[in-house]
């Protein structure tokens, strides 16, 4: 069977984390997925929990980094910090489970069993989409901006979900180097398959990912950040 390394960055997600929905999959997972919690310089018990809680499993690790680094490159620490171990797919997921942890399982099964190299999850924004709502406006601005700066045809509904799944021969590209932006990193990641493959389009297939409204809120109150124009001018400067 195929391995896969799991990252889930962790700041702060001490009174967040559901531990009973990850101990669920963790064991129901032992034979097919490795579980790495990396903690990106948590202020609060988050490594303790974590440690206590989850890797008494022999599939679940701890990684801790001292200092906050963002999600993108805690998720890059993590994967440069996994010594000696083989896999044939890499993914991460929100340590706050908003997305689905079976969605994990849908990525998987998709690389399996297609040509694609990238599997990424799709919220379905469009078809989700309510007039009278701000957020909405929000998520879809935010894709048709990530999109102008990515420039792919046809463009990536959805670029921010933190549900994404990869094959191993793509993982020194997409993380070798440290992400500009702490939050944005997706895109980042798609503008360096296209600098480095030349059918980087055709690598990556949107799985739909049914997700509920509350999520999806939360997802577009991040987005509208005031630091969020001015990483998305960074990125673009960075890979002109």
């Amino acid at each position: 069977m195929n391995r896969v390394a799991l990252f889930i960055p962790c700041y702060n997600e001490a009174k967040r984390i559901d531990l009973s929905s990850l101990q669920k999959f963790i064991e129901e997972q032992n034979n097919l997925i490795d579980f790495y919690f990396v903690d990106d310089g948590s202020s609060d018990n988050t490594s303790e929990i974590i440690r206590s809680s989850l890797t008494k499993a022999k599939n679940c690790f701890l990684i801790p980094i001292s200092s906050n680094l963002g999600k993108g490159n805690a998720i890059r620490y993590g994967i440069q910090n996994v010594a000696c171990e083989h896999y044939k797919y890499y993914g991460f997921i929100d340590a706050d489970l908003d997305i689905p942890l079976h969605q994990v399982l849908k990525l998987y099964e998709c690389l399996e069993n297609t040509e694609a190299s990238f599997a990424i999850s799709n919220r379905g924004f469009y078809n989700e989409f309510q007039f009278f709502r701000l957020r909405s406006y929000i998520s879809l601005i935010m894709v048709q901006i990530a999109n102008g700066i990515i420039g792919f045809r046809p463009f990536i509904k959805d670029t921010q979900c933190g549900c994404k799944m990869l094959k191993a021969d793509l993982v020194d590209l997409c993380f070798g180097q440290k992400f500009v932006s702490q939050w944005l990193f997706d895109i980042e990641i798609f503008l360096r398959l296209k600098r480095h493959r030349y059918n980087a389009r055709n690598l990556i297939v949107e799985v739909p990912l049914k997700i509920s409204k509350n999520a999806l809120k939360s997802t577009s109150k991040v987005l509208s950040g005031h630091k969020i124009l001015y990483q998305l001018y960074l990125i673009k400067q960075h890979y002109k």
